[in-house]
């Protein structure tokens, strides 16, 4: 009886820990873009547009931008953060392989559940001053973005813009400028 007593504690703690992994918080991008550290290492829950191609790979929506990487394609963070490799997630790497556009640019809108982390410190900033970005770890709703650019074929030496959002500009040259405030 007296096991009986001390284990139940333990097993409520262990459950409740559980549960609290597996809880994912809904949230916006501009909540992430605006108070990160909130939400370190916290599984999250976004609906965004996935940029990649470009000098920084992010998550779009209206004004607010977010760092990201896949689950599946960081060498630093070993089996820390799997993903689910379903169908959405061979439609999103499918639509994220191949570009319309010279400059490279890839676009897909997604619903996005990650754990946000520090990204792994490499040089010479402290690991505690790295930004934020997203793990990528489960998609779903994926689909197109078309993108509207210039045809690699006929793009030898052009600064055509690619758009593909009215708040964010992607040049050929792969820079993002973020939009001028009014």
């Amino acid at each position: 009886m007296k096991s009986t007593r001390f284990l139940w504690p333990l097993l409520l703690g262990f459950v409740m820990c559980g549960d609290t992994w597996a809880s994912t918080i809904h949230v916006s991008l501009c909540s992430l873009q605006e108070n990160p550290e909130r939400y370190l290492n916290t599984m999250v829950q976004v609906q965004a547009m996935i940029i990649a191609g470009i000098e920084n790979p992010h998550l779009t929506e209206g004004k607010c931008w977010f760092r990201f990487v896949r689950g599946d394609d960081y060498q630093d963070l070993g089996d820390r953060f799997p993903a689910t490799q379903n169908e959405q997630w061979m439609l999103l790497l499918k639509l994220l392989r191949v570009s319309e556009c010279a400059s490279n640019i890839r676009v897909a809108r997604a619903k996005i559940k990650g754990t946000i982390i520090r990204v792994p410190a490499t040089g010479t900033i402290p690991p505690n001053e790295m930004p934020l970005e997203l793990v990528i770890q489960s998609v779903s709703e994926v689909e197109r973005v078309p993108v509207n650019c210039t045809p690699p074929a006929s793009l030898p030496n052009s600064s055509a813009m690619p758009s593909f959002s009215q708040n964010t500009l992607v040049h050929e040259s792969s820079h993002v400028d973020q939009p001028k405030q009014q």
